[in-house]
């Protein structure tokens, strides 16, 4: 067994096994000699960085409340580069549905973040811009969007939480009387992912606030990838 507490990480393990530094054994003890590199703890700038998870999430909403309308909404994200013991990515959240009145409701908004890893729970923030319109008290209006999640995993089971906050551009009946860049729009959301056969599947619900007044939002998803 090696053990490394001060040494360097990467140092060690190449030494071990890319350069073979240790003496090969013997042809006759071929099949009876094991072993396993162990590291006390991680050295000072060497915390494992979280893998990379691709991810998208189609489901079904429906939306209950002063604004209502019923659908169906996707997530996506795509991982970049290590950074800051975590993984730049850029994300998409799409709506597509009927609002009142039978009219279409849609949203598209572009994202980027930054997720981090620790342990079994997993944060990630993210900003962007992107454009809504859900009906009759929330008409169409530029939007930037600021949102927070946590996800925490128990075995095979996912809690996710996210909050979000938007300020709306364009649409004054979306706008409340704030300085520029204030937040007209906030959710509040939950959910579980969890296995049912070979297959996730994904539950949660949202409480929104507007000008308009609060809805609920009710979702039903199936996660493609690992980010859900």
């Amino acid at each position: 067994m090696v053990r490394s507490r001060d040494t360097d990480v990467g140092t060690c393990v190449r030494k071990v096994i890319e350069e073979e530094s240790l003496p090969r054994a013997p042809a006759v003890l071929d099949g009876h000699l094991h072993g396993a590199v162990a590291f006390a703890s991680w050295p000072r700038g060497y915390l494992p960085v979280a893998p990379r998870r691709d991810a998208i999430m189609p489901q079904v909403l429906a939306r209950f409340g002063d604004v209502q309308t019923f659908g169906f909404r996707a997530n996506a994200t795509i991982e970049l580069n290590e950074a800051l013991r975590g993984r730049w990515f850029i994300g998409v959240n799409s709506e597509l549905g009927a609002g009142d009145g039978a009219s279409l409701s849609y949203a598209l908004r572009a994202l980027i973040g930054h997720r981090s890893a620790l342990s079994r729970i997993t944060t990630s923030v993210a900003i962007g811009v992107g454009v809504s319109d859900l009906g009759t008290y929330a008409p169409r209006g530029l939007e930037i969007p600021l949102e927070e999640r946590v996800q925490v995993r128990f075995g095979s089971t996912f809690v996710h939480l996210w909050v979000e906050a938007r300020s709306v551009f364009f649409s004054e009946m979306r706008m409340f009387d704030r300085p520029p860049l204030g937040i007209d729009e906030y959710t509040l959301g939950g959910g579980l992912s969890f296995e049912i056969g070979d297959r996730r599947i994904f539950a949660g619900a949202a409480y929104e606030t507007r000008v308009a007044g609060t809805s609920t939002m009710f979702l039903l998803g199936i996660p493609v990838g690992d980010g859900y």
